[in-house]
């Protein structure tokens, strides 16, 4: 499962809005719409606070594969 959907599933599964949800993280809103969307993947310190706030072990967060979409992977050509 790549990252964004990862983080996406998580917020469903609590049904939180995803400012509740970057609230009860403790990051910004535009912090976690950037992480869902796919703009980018969380840093250590964001990553800590997933998994406190999934129960999730902090190496699993890490080894999520990044969102596939070309912002997410500069420069990487996608595959067709």
């Amino acid at each position: 499962m790549n990252f964004p959907a990862w983080v996406r599933e998580q917020r469903e599964s609590r049904r939180l809005r995803p400012g509740e949800a970057a609230r009860q993280i403790g990051v910004s809103r535009a912090t976690y719409s950037r992480w869902e969307h796919g703009h980018y993947g969380p840093s250590v310190d964001g990553a800590r606070r997933l998994s406190a706030w999934t129960g999730t072990a902090l190496t699993t967060i890490l080894n999520l594969t990044p969102s596939d979409t070309p912002s997410a992977n500069p420069g990487v050509a996608n595959d067709p």
